[in-house]
């Protein structure tokens, strides 16, 4: 069903649900380019058809986790929400699904809240592909158009969503998503939203999964009109029991690196992240690829968050001109370049 807060308080259960999910932790940069622990969601499986997951977000004043809300929702044989409750602060809503089946593919799905209609989805196929979902409310009577979401496919890969509002009698572009895999299991996905009559990038989103091939990390990154930067994830636990996480940072599963602000003056923050202890060296190049500034000349460092301040000087502490830099950082096991603006 097309509820908002539906998409949003479920997204990432419904997605791992069937590798029985056990936390999800999501962590942000702040504005010294430190990452923050945000929020965690814990997942319970009552029964087979069953998930249940409670939110807690981070209590800045008094610190620790705050328990903010809860949500409980079934499936039927095939997978497919059956009802789903949601309470929040104290208010609470709940929605039964009436599925429809032809040939095992799911037609349609009508949602009631309080003996009413109140939405419903309905799915169209090509084979075994779902290539489009055609969303309606239901006003005076009647169902009205809401939004319709149409997949592209590669053999049996989606490939592309483009997903339009019903506005004024007529179809308008709203979004869309490109999705990029790696075999099997999609890479990173593009998104992209309409904005007076163009795409605009939204962001970019990567998807890290463990030697069971479980999604374990999702890195976003925000498009600033030049190019990508971090700026939050989500970590992924499993297990078989209920989850007894409680600290407060995580040792990062993979490396990063970002700076902030971008562009800058008169400097910026480097960040990175290590999975493991390494030797980091992280210099600083000109656009002609000549050595600008040494900030670090393999330096252990232990796994974790870090970040180092560049001053746009170079190795004799002389102003560096206007212009694009690219800084770079080496490992052992590991190496990157990303490009930094300073300006005056």
């Amino acid at each position: 069903m097309k509820k908002l807060l539906l998409l949003i308080t479920i997204f990432c259960a419904l997605t791992f649900a069937d590798a029985k999910l056990d936390s999800t932790h999501s962590y942000e940069i702040d504005g010294q380019g430190n990452w923050i622990h945000l929020s965690r969601i814990l997942y319970s499986y009552p029964d087979a058809s069953t998930t249940t997951q409670n939110m807690y977000i981070i209590d800045f004043a008094n610190g620790g986790f705050m328990d903010v809300g809860s949500q409980t929702w079934t499936v039927d044989e095939y997978g497919n929400m059956t009802s789903w409750t949601t309470e929040f602060f104290g208010a609470s809503i709940t929605e039964t699904i009436t599925n429809t089946y032809e040939n095992g593919k799911l037609i349609e799905a009508s949602g009631e809240a309080g003996g009413f209609y109140s939405d419903r989805d309905l799915y169209t196929w090509v084979g075994d592909n779902n290539t489009e979902v055609l969303s309606q409310d239901w006003e005076d009577g009647a169902w009205v158009n809401l939004s319709r979401s149409t997949h592209s496919f590669q053999g049996n890969k989606v490939i592309g969503t483009l997903t339009e509002e019903w506005r004024d009698d007529a179809w308008e572009n709203y979004m869309r998503i490109s999705n990029t895999y790696n075999g099997d299991k999609i890479d990173h996905w593009i998104g992209e939203q309409w904005f007076y009559d163009e795409w605009l990038i939204m962001g970019k989103y990567y998807l890290i999964y463990d030697n069971q091939d479980r999604i374990k990390e999702q890195h976003n990154y925000d498009w600033d009109q030049s190019e990508y930067n971090i700026q939050s994830k989500e970590i992924y636990f499993y297990s078989d029991g209920s989850t007894t996480i409680s600290e407060d940072e995580i040792t990062p599963e993979s490396f990063s690196l970002t700076n902030y602000p971008n562009p800058f003056n008169p400097s910026t923050n480097i960040c990175y992240e290590l999975p493991k202890e390494e030797k980091v060296s992280l210099q600083i190049f000109d656009m002609t690829g000549n050595l600008v500034k040494n900030l670090m000349s393999n330096e252990s460092k232990s796994a974790g968050y870090h970040q180092i301040t560049w001053d746009a000087t170079d190795n004799n502490n002389s102003k560096v001109p206007t212009g694009i830099y690219f800084y770079a950082i080496t490992t052992k096991n590991y190496s990157k370049t990303n490009r930094c603006l300073f300006i005056k």
